[in-house]
């Protein structure tokens, strides 16, 4: 996650870092878990200790954005795959007219293993 690096805990001795910057390291923290990263590493993204980001994770409230983060990337996932069975389709019904006949009967093929796997 180029350019959302925050500054790392140590750059605040002594103190708490700022809220805004808590926030955005959260912030951070979320889309890089969601996107697949371990804690560590998300952490180390985030500015902040591996500790700090288990308790983050912890948390009731940042595991539900968490899930809710993870399943909106699922459902993008999804919609892109439809799409894409959708452009299958197009070009497989295409290749039935195609002038050779391996064209043809792979399409043909294809298509009925794929009608014959719906339940």
């Amino acid at each position: 996650m180029p350019g959302m690096a925050v500054p790392p805990d140590d750059a605040y001795p002594g103190h708490q870092r700022p809220k805004a910057v808590r926030r955005h390291g959260d912030e951070v923290l979320l889309a890089s878990l969601a996107a697949g990263q371990s804690t560590t590493e998300a952490a180390a993204v985030a500015g902040m200790s591996a500790r700090t980001a288990r308790r983050r994770a912890a948390d009731p409230g940042f595991r539900a954005r968490l899930d809710e983060a993870r399943a909106a990337i699922v459902e993008d996932a999804a919609a892109q795959l439809a799409a894409a069975a959708t452009d299958a389709v197009s070009t497989l019904r295409r290749l039935l007219t195609a002038d050779s006949d391996m064209a043809r009967l792979g399409a043909a093929r294809a298509i009925l293993d794929s009608v014959a796997a719906v339940p």
